[in-house]
């Protein structure tokens, strides 16, 4: 169409950083995850009692901030199994209703996560994967001002492919399926490094939870919602950028994307946007 819609419309960022509720579930449920104690007593529900769990800080790792007591000592099976997460979420009344759009963003969760808001699974598509990667839902347009209740799942799987690498198996037994560090053991090192650990002491220190801010961002219908930007030097005063991105389109109409050129004359194409509902990615 022929009007324009800004997009320099500043987001409204609400930090969920803090005291959040934290128990480990008991038993190693991952192989049937339909009788893990925390699905079949609904701690996902907004109505749950989650009165006698610890209180633990978010953003960080909880292998960090619990006590070698409480996670079932060196070498348990503990550490592995899934760590629950609660908060409550006030919802201010200036940003519902209207053209308003709410998003919950995630920076990293180490290693998988799941996600209900309000008791309603937000990870319909399969858990999050990751150690480093931000990742984000959408939350419902009709979403009130109030009190709202978030939860997380996570999980630090052991790796059963870190064997010991020392005298009596070889380096060679040494198989990583996780990707989780750029190098060595940082990600699974329990203090010190003995050729003689087995996979589930090697890893029983390791980094887990989540570890990054957590955000409740407020925006307009359109919004750009990802960008990544890497350049490569061309002589000596010049350079090549390539801007890739994801803007996403919950208004009533199409649109025409341009960004504009700066200063430094770089200038990118027109891009063709989407409908309502509509979010699309481009490399240019």
């Amino acid at each position: 169409t022929g009007d324009m819609i800004s997009l320099d419309i500043p987001n409204r960022t609400i930090s969920l950083d803090g005291s959040w509720r934290f128990r480990l579930e008991a038993t190693d449920c991952s192989g049937d995850e339909a009788q893990c104690e925390g699905i079949v007593q609904q701690w996902f529900a907004p109505g749950y009692d989650d009165a006698a769990w610890r209180e633990l800080a978010v953003p960080g790792h909880f292998m960090r901030q619990l006590s070698d007591a409480e996670l079932g000592g060196r070498g348990s099976d503990l550490a592995f199994h899934f760590a629950w997460y609660r908060t409550r979420v006030t919802v201010p009344a200036d940003v519902v209703g209207g053209t308003h759009r709410l998003r919950l963003l995630f920076e990293a969760v180490d290693y998988r996560a799941d996600v209900w808001w309000d008791g309603t699974l937000l990870t319909t598509h399969g858990s999050h994967l990751g150690t480093f990667n931000p990742f984000a839902f959408d939350l419902p347009t009709t979403t009130a001002a109030g009190p709202h209740t978030l939860v997380v799942r996570v999980q630090k799987p052991l790796d059963q492919a870190i064997l010991s690498c020392g005298r009596n198996t070889g380096a060679g037994t040494d198989f990583k399926t996780i990707l989780d560090g750029t190098k060595g053991y940082w990600d699974g090192r329990p203090g010190a490094n003995s050729d003689d650990f087995d996979a589930r002491t090697k890893q029983w220190l390791h980094t887990g939870g989540i570890a990054r801010s957590v955000s409740l961002v407020a925006t307009g219908p359109v919004r750009i919602d990802w960008v990544f930007v890497t350049s490569r030097p061309r002589g000596r005063r010049g350079a090549d950028v390539r801007l890739a991105y994801t803007l996403t389109n919950r208004s009533v109409v199409d649109l025409n994307v341009v960004a504009l050129a700066g200063q430094g004359g770089v200038s990118l194409v027109e891009v063709q946007g989407t409908g309502e509902g509509g979010s699309f990615s481009r490399a240019q």
